[in-house]
């Protein structure tokens, strides 16, 4: 079995591989790596509107304060690679690209509840350069980070991990196709995270993942970003379906339109914090009134800088 990447164009992807492997074995062009074009189109693209929504969300789920209590250790991330930085308030200056990673982590603190003080095992799928590794392995008590991702952004990620040696002997490195070999001996996960990364790979792939590590997870925390393309809305019912016939909660976050945020539980999730699961979200999606209202969010960011 072989790991697809189905969602990005052949040449793109080929030209990101690429981009990553130079990166990660000359020190120059990974001093600027995160403010490349050839990086930038897969991830780290850099737009103050992505910080801007991330920071949005993160107030309304009530981590700002959080945020602002642990900021000293998150702008960390933006020490390597030469980040494209903007600012957001008075005191906060950083990329985007943190934003949203401390977004995520909030959410995923959210999730485990009060499972965060125990050592934890995390799976993670896709995971760029390592910036969520770093704030997860910085901010949580974690005895395991599997990272799976393909060869050259993995390795990326390792150069970028290895400037921050307290965390990156906990992280264990898995090229994407070597899983399927070695998935049987990743036990014990505590949380599964796969932001905009399982949602681009072929329906074989993420079938396993759903099988082989979502299905023995305590929790997962998954962003699809794919929800537009032909046969994921049909794959996703499907897998949620048996996940929640299989006794775990599933609650679905729509704020950004074509983007699902979708928390899986052992337990019970706690509606108030993620909101409740749209019955008819499907249908919303696909209507009239969800578009209009993505097309009057874009005019309003580009006339008043609100996301």
């Amino acid at each position: 079995m072989k790991s697809e990447w189905a969602a990005a164009e052949k040449s793109i992807a080929n030209d990101y591989l690429n981009f990553c492997k130079m990166a990660s074995e000359d020190i120059s062009l990974f001093n600027n790596f995160r403010s490349h074009n050839d990086y930038g189109v897969i991830l780290e693209g850099g737009e103050k509107r992505i910080g801007l929504g991330a920071l949005k969300y993160l107030k309304r789920l009530g981590g700002y304060n959080w945020f602002k209590n642990n900021f000293s250790e998150i702008i960390k991330n933006d020490l390597y690679g030469n980040p494209i930085l903007h600012s957001f308030n008075k005191s906060i200056n950083c990329s985007s690209s943190t934003l949203q990673y401390s977004h995520d982590l909030y959410n995923c603190i959210l999730l485990l509840n009060k499972n965060t003080k125990i050592p934890l095992t995390i799976v993670e799928v896709g995971g760029g350069f390592g910036g969520f590794a770093r704030l997860v392995l910085s901010l949580l008590n974690v005895e395991k980070y599997y990272l799976i991702d393909q060869k050259e952004p993995l390795a990326l990620a390792k150069k970028y991990l290895e400037n921050f040696p307290r965390i990156s002997k906990k992280v264990i490195y898995i090229e994407a196709n070597e899983i399927f070999r070695i998935y049987s001996t990743i036990n014990d996960i505590d949380l599964f995270v796969a932001s905009a990364s399982i949602a681009e790979l072929d329906f074989n792939t993420q079938k396993f993942y759903f099988k082989n590590f979502i299905q023995r997870s305590l929790f997962s925390y998954l962003i699809y970003n794919s929800v537009h393309l032909v046969g994921v809305k049909d794959f996703l019912n499907s897998s949620l379906t048996k996940l929640n016939k299989n006794n775990f909660d599933i609650k679905i976050h729509n704020p950004w339109f074509r983007i699902l945020y979708i928390y899986i539980s052992h337990k019970k999730i706690n509606v108030q914090i993620f909101g409740k699961e749209n019955q008819k979200f499907w249908n919303y999606f696909k209507g009239i009134n969800c578009f209009l209202l993505r097309g009057l969010r874009s005019v309003r960011y580009k006339i008043f800088g609100i996301y």
